[in-house]
């Protein structure tokens, strides 16, 4: 009887360490990577991108040319095992192709801190220019809203007669979330992809 119980003992010990190995590797991933927890899964940041740079661009009139959107996803350093991380930064980037004249980039930056007061969970904030900086810059706009940190910065020209145009760059940045690889990100998104064969001319901005 009792090496019938030990034979029972050992069989049942058997099933929950294959058990506890099969939650632990549940998905492909090891037990650290279980203490991984996402606050956004792929399509919740896709779609909380999509819907801020929309709402960005509603606020801006008249409406530049907006160019080379693109999604981003980094993964978060592997855990000290090895282990890769379950979770990642989504980035959202855009650019405007309008040519922007330097007395209006102040216009323009009022009309993003207004867009960005009605959707930001802190003040929007607005940074000194950094001309020695990589890259140089003009001036530069901060916000955040739940899960995404919003910026805009304005580069500097890099060359005797260059415009500020192809020059006014937007980033969407969403953390913890769960990762996927950057190629699942199908575009197009919200915005252009491809850039045009020259910088627009606006009527407004352009001068």
């Amino acid at each position: 009887m009792s090496q019938r119980r030990g034979c029972l003992g050992v069989a049942v010990g058997i099933v929950l360490v294959l058990a506890l190995g099969a939650w632990f590797l549940g998905n492909g991933y090891g037990p650290l990577a279980h203490y991984d927890e996402p606050t956004m899964s792929p399509g919740q940041a896709r779609a909380r991108i999509d819907q801020l740079v929309s709402r960005t661009m509603a606020g801006i009139s008249p409406a530049p040319t907006y160019c080379n959107f693109s999604y981003a996803s980094e993964r978060d350093s592997a855990h000290w095992d090895g282990e890769p991380s379950r979770l990642s930064d989504l980035m959202g980037s855009l650019d405007i192709c309008t040519r922007i004249s330097p007395a209006r980039v102040p216009v323009l930056l009022d009309q993003i801190t207004k867009a960005w007061q009605g959707l930001s969970s802190v003040p929007v904030t607005q940074g000194a220019p950094n001309r020695s900086g990589y890259p140089p810059t003009v001036a530069t706009l901060n916000a955040q809203v739940p899960g995404v940190y919003m910026s805009v910065q304005v580069l500097a020209p890099v060359a005797s007669g260059a415009t500020q145009s192809e020059t006014v760059e937007f980033l969407f940045h969403a953390y913890g979330v769960r990762y996927q690889p950057t190629h699942d990100y199908k575009l197009p998104g919200p915005a252009p992809t491809s850039s045009p064969p020259a910088p627009a001319d606006d009527p407004y901005w352009s001068h």
